[in-house]
């Protein structure tokens, strides 16, 4: 996955956030998807394009964890988002 792409939630694709998780649902389909506390957190900064890069930053700056395995976790959760089309993908313009 490309750090500079620039990443934003789907048009059709609603959340309800509770404490310090959240319930997706992708609205054409019907489909429901559970997000733990960081997941909350990801989703929130998807409100406005975004890289993975920011993202990455966002959550070493907010939990304890080294930067290779926030990188990963945030890849793997993206990957997931964008596969389920809860989340677009485009070419960072610079």
């Amino acid at each position: 996955m490309n750090h500079q792409h620039i990443r934003q939630k789907q048009s059709g694709v609603m959340a309800a956030t509770m404490d310090d998780q959240a319930v997706v649902m992708e609205l054409a389909s019907g489909r429901f998807f559970d997000l733990d506390a960081m997941g909350v957190v990801i989703w929130a900064m998807l409100e406005q394009p975004t890289t993975l890069n920011a993202i990455v930053s966002a959550l070493l700056t907010k939990y304890e964890i080294d930067e290779a395995t926030c990188t990963s976790e945030v890849t793997t959760f993206l990957t997931q988002m964008e596969s389920l089309s809860l989340i677009e993908t485009q070419s960072a313009p610079w």
